[in-house]
């Protein structure tokens, strides 16, 4: 079973022969081949030099070399998993006198060798996905892009390094799914990684193939003489006649037992928020009015637990100039005391008296105008050109100063402990941990992320939550080790047309397979009823909002509306039960435009939902502007045995046909079913 240098696992064999790594199935026609380490360091860019035989341990297979130029040392540890999938660790060490700077690590083509292989290496056929396809996120830029799946790239192109918080992982297939290979990072401690990749028209398929770790918001990572650093690990996994949506369902599962993440004791998962700020409210709040949508809530919604104050309680402008520097100033000058004349703690105290958990907006972002930053200059955190890092009119604070980490510990403090919020929403916050050209004193953007969030989390009561926001992740499972949710989209704002909606929607489709129960929970923003809209565009949002399987945030001033609208609301808040895979059962979304015309939640056996005899449920949606046959069979998504279809919004029963579900939808319109083994 074992060579020198060599494992076999089932049908796959692991190998590092010349330095040079291989993991490939079908007697070698799938998988990655020759694949190289190499490291960039102050002293150039330079390929791993294996030391001796590597040496297998069990599942293990362990080999060390070193680095010609700067002398660096490597271990490599190749661990060996079921379901043709593997792990690899690496170790650099500094052996050496002197300090080396490490700006990065990567597996990679060297010298036109090692790249991942197909059965079939043909151009035409070969697709890969990133969640950099449907959205490109770098200050000022904020883009929607499609489709997910698509060929590769003629021209060099980088996926992974912007700041939209993506998923650290890739997959390549084949337009039929036949072949998928799944790479992706399994924590992230100190590094992000990315890829660089470029197609080749002749069967290598690759020009260039480079999974790299990076050190975000640093110049890289200096090693003194005796240090050693372990690179997060890399996950590497052979699969056949896999979807793009279910292909990550290992890896996810691996990241979640890996890292201590935000799961089944996230209260989000059965209980709904409130929200300030959509639906036309914006800033324009004060403590009267919040404290009547409060009282209508409790009298209402018993399943919203949290009432959270959006941006308008500062007293600056939270949109255009986003800043935390106001705690910076005396308490009466941190708050807006024409619109909450009782304080912040005299709010907060309000919303607990009603029955409602207090929960408030706040960003950590600088006005680089005001008084902290005319005061300390040295607590900002600068570019690469050693300038202050700006977006925009507003700047960021360096995290790694202890004088900015003790400023923060006193605005903690006073949100949670003094004025007693119990829950947070964090805005405008992500660019000063994965913007490129961000640069702190020391460690590296990633580090600073865990830290901010972490310490964040460290405040909160059991049954509070964290939820992050601009820039909106991209699924990140990372996030859930100590935030609860995050915002995937665009604000609904108003959402006095249709093409808000659209636009909510354009990029949150890669997303919606996560499991949100064992890593973080997606939102899809706010959900309400604009009563100045057609009914069917309102039940779309709404059933986009249901089914997606996200946190539930409620928006507007809910105590204007009319009976059959609240219970509406009534019904998306009830029987909560968050956070499965939501699947779709149309290629399109993945290939073409990435709006799905049917969504489906299979419950697994022990969710409270299939305890209550609910097998399913299942969305069609219309978003063109004539009206559509939508259906699915039962094929498509799993269904079998005798089943009730329920209309949730209008309670109409029918029973499942024998092919499966078929309607005809209003232009702008959505059904949303309830799929369960009763009888009607």
């Amino acid at each position: 079973m074992r060579a020198a240098g060599r494992l076999n696992r089932e049908d796959c064999v692991v190998s590092v022969n010349e330095g040079r790594v291989s993991f490939l199935a079908f007697g070698g026609g799938l998988g990655w081949k020759d694949v190289c380490p190499v490291i960039v360091t102050d002293r150039g860019e330079e390929s791993f030099l294996q030391a001796g035989k590597p040496r297998a341990c069990g599942s293990c297979l362990v080999a060390s070399g070193t680095y010609p130029i700067s002398g660096m040392e490597e271990t490599i540890a190749i661990e060996v998993l079921q379901n043709r999938a593997l792990v690899i660790r690496r170790k650099l060490r500094n052996p050496g006198p002197e300090s080396v700077l490490v700006k990065g690590a990567a597996l990679q083509t060297v010298n036109g060798r090692g790249r991942p292989v197909f059965r079939e290496n043909s151009v035409w056929r070969a697709r890969f996905a990133h969640l950099d396809n449907l959205r490109f996120e770098e200050y000022p830029w904020c883009r929607p892009e499609y489709p997910l799946v698509r060929p590769l790239p003629r021209s060099l192109t980088v996926f992974g390094s912007n700041e939209a918080q993506v998923v650290p992982a890739i997959l390549f297939t084949n337009e039929s799914y036949s072949e998928v290979l799944v790479e992706g990072q399994l924590s992230q401690e100190i590094t992000r990684l990315r890829w660089r990749i470029s197609a080749s028209s002749s069967s290598d398929l690759f020009s260039l193939y480079m999974a790299e770790w990076e050190f975000p918001g640093s110049g890289g990572w200096t090693l003194q003489p005796g240090e050693s650093i372990e690179l997060e690990p890399l996950f590497w996994q052979i699969l056949t006649d896999r979807h793009p949506q279910e292909a990550l369902s290992d890896y996810f599962r691996l990241a979640a037992e890996l890292n201590r993440l935000c799961s089944e004791d996230n209260i989000l998962l059965t209980r709904a928020f409130y929200c300030s700020w959509n639906y036309g409210i914006f800033s324009n709040i004060s403590e009267s009015s919040l404290l009547r949508t409060a009282r209508f809530i409790r009298d209402n919604l018993p399943n919203v637990r949290h009432f959270l104050i959006d941006g308008g309680w500062q007293p600056h402008d939270p949109v255009h100039a986003p800043d935390c520097s106001n705690f910076y100033l005396p308490e009466r000058k941190r708050y807006d005391r024409a619109k909450f004349p009782n304080g912040m703690k005299g709010m907060a105290d309000r919303l607990r008296k009603i029955g409602l958990s207090p929960a408030l907006w706040w960003t950590p972002s600088v006005s680089l105008t005001s008084r902290l930053a005319r005061e300390k200059p040295h607590w900002l955190a600068h570019d690469s050109s050693g300038a202050p890092f700006r977006i925009g009119r507003s700047g960021c604070l360096d995290y790694s100063n202890p004088e900015v980490q003790g400023y923060m510990g006193h605005v903690f403090g006073t949100i949670f402990r003094k004025w007693g919020f119990e829950a947070m929403k964090m805005d405008f916050w992500s660019q000063s941990v994965e913007s490129p050209s961000i640069r702190y004193s020391g460690g590296t953007g990633v580090m600073w992320r865990n830290w901010l969030l972490g310490t964040i989390r460290s405040h909160l009561p059991s049954h509070g939550f964290l939820m992050t926001c601009v820039a909106t992740a991209m699924g990140n499972p990372f996030l859930g080790r100590h935030a609860h949710t995050y915002r995937a989209c665009i604000d609904i704002g108003a959402y006095s047309r249709w093409l808000e909606h659209v636009y909510a929607s354009c990029w949150v489709q890669g997303m919606l397979a996560i499991p949100g129960r064992k890593t973080c929970l997606i939102n899809v923003d706010g959900l309400g009823v604009n009563p100045d809209l057609a009914e069917r565009e309102n039940i779309h949002r709404l059933t986009y909002g249901f089914i997606t399987m996200g946190s539930i945030e409620v928006d507007g001033r809910l105590e204007t509306l009319g009976r059959r609208h609240v219970g509406w609301l009534q019904k998306l808040t009830s029987d909560m039960d968050r956070g499965y895979p939501c699947l779709t059962a149309d290629d399109q979304a993945f290939t073409g435009a990435p709006f799905p015309s049917a969504l489906y939640v299979p419950y697994p056996e022990d969710s409270l939902t299939r305890r209550r005899g609910v097998v399913m449920h299942l969305a069609l949606f219309n978003w063109s502007k004539e009206p559509r046959h939508i259906g699915v069979t039962r094929e498509q998504v799993g269904l079998s045995g005798s089943l009730t279809a329920r209309e949730f919004w209008t309670d109409s029963r029918k029973a499942v046909g024998s092919e499966g579900l078929c309607e005809i939808v209003e232009p702008h319109g959505a059904r949303l079913y309830e799929i369960s083994d009763r009888r009607c």
